[in-house]
């Protein structure tokens, strides 16, 4: 969190995951309807990060839209450059913490009916672990949007709770 403001010479960077999938006939609405189911599930999805460093789990957000470059018609050297582009708008990118939401999902649409998509991920909000999961329910939903997963049994929000206790007691 510190990192992110220009307070130190090495400053104004994130920790923060970008990746780039490949895909062939890819139905767009379709990935979106899945993408927000899993920002249902999941408050840290939600979740805005104040200026104090205080995380803040909104309860409702708007439904996300995937920004799309449609790159379709155009020639080999445009494609990439328009690739390019993006990859250099998300790959480094220092999303403001107090402001939902902080990831972007976006898609470049290419000829042939491939489709990259590039997901930037704030770390504030998600670790490798969490990444993996997101991901498999997100294909899950893609795949067969009737399905139904049992609920997190734990939140971040659980576990900062029972930290706080564990302070409370003799052992801490």
């Amino acid at each position: 969190l510190v990192g992110r403001g220009s307070d130190f010479s090495m400053g104004n960077v994130s920790t923060h995951l970008y990746i780039e999938v490949d895909a062939v006939d890819l139905d767009l609405p379709r990935l979106e309807r899945a993408w927000q189911k899993v920002i249902d599930r999941h408050p840290m999805l939600r979740a805005i990060v104040l200026p104090d460093g205080m995380q803040k789990i909104l309860p409702e957000v708007p439904p996300y839209k995937f920004p799309v470059q449609d790159l379709s018609a155009k020639d080999p050297d445009a494609v990439e450059q328009g690739l390019l582009a993006e990859r250099e708008r998300l790959s480094h990118q220092v999303i403001p913490s107090d402001r939902w939401p902080l990831f972007e999902l976006s898609a470049s649409v290419m000829p042939d009916n491939k489709t990259r998509v590039h997901i930037s991920l704030d770390c504030l909000i998600t670790d490798a672990r969490s990444f993996q999961i997101m991901s498999g329910e997100l294909l899950t939903f893609y795949q067969d949007e009737q399905a139904e997963l049992p609920l997190p049994g734990l939140t971040f929000r659980d576990y900062v709770i029972a930290e706080h206790k564990l302070r409370d007691g003799a052992f801490y």
